[in-house]
């Protein structure tokens, strides 16, 4: 992994607010681990290792506020992926960010934007191998609130007794 893609995750993870809502780590593998838990106190972060265990476990009983994912682009199978992803971004986190390392096909981006994230940041791979791409899932800026939604063009009260629609 990137040296700039871990300084990321773990700025995302210090700004995760401590205690209840604290911070979810899916995946994270070997000196990843180490260096996101490192920063971060030990009630912030839980760490699970098991990404399909996860989506055996009955739901949650918190809400996290923030749920990082790290994968390679060749274990991302589509239906387990997806069924990790949507839970994460439904019922488990505030915001899911999801790390993935390797090459991947243009396919894989727009698997990713259906599920409802958008690409953060791209990283180059060092020392000739494969870089890394940083997706993210906030649902306070998932969707911005069109001009049409607003009162005026709801009901109209000065039209109630004189027109039936």
């Amino acid at each position: 992994m990137q040296r700039k893609a871990r300084e990321d995750l773990r700025r995302i993870l210090a700004d995760a607010p401590a205690g209840e809502g604290g911070a979810l780590l899916l995946n994270p593998r070997g000196d990843l681990a180490e260096h996101l838990a490192a920063g971060s106190a030990p009630a912030r972060a839980t760490l699970s290792a098991d990404v399909a265990g996860y989506c055996e476990t009955p739901r949650l009983r918190r809400r996290f506020a923030v749920g990082i994912v790290v994968c390679a682009a060749a274990d991302m199978a589509r239906a387990p992926f997806e069924h990790l992803i949507a839970r994460l971004r439904d019922q488990d986190c505030e915001r899911v960010y999801l790390y993935r390392h390797g090459a991947a096909p243009a396919q894989d981006d727009n698997f990713l934007r259906a599920l409802g994230l958008r690409l953060m940041q791209t990283y180059a791979g060092e020392d000739g191998g494969a870089g890394g791409r940083l997706y993210y899932f906030d649902i306070f800026d998932y969707k911005d609130a069109p001009d049409w939604l607003n009162s005026r063009f709801w009901a109209n009260p000065q039209m109630w007794d004189k027109a039936r629609w």
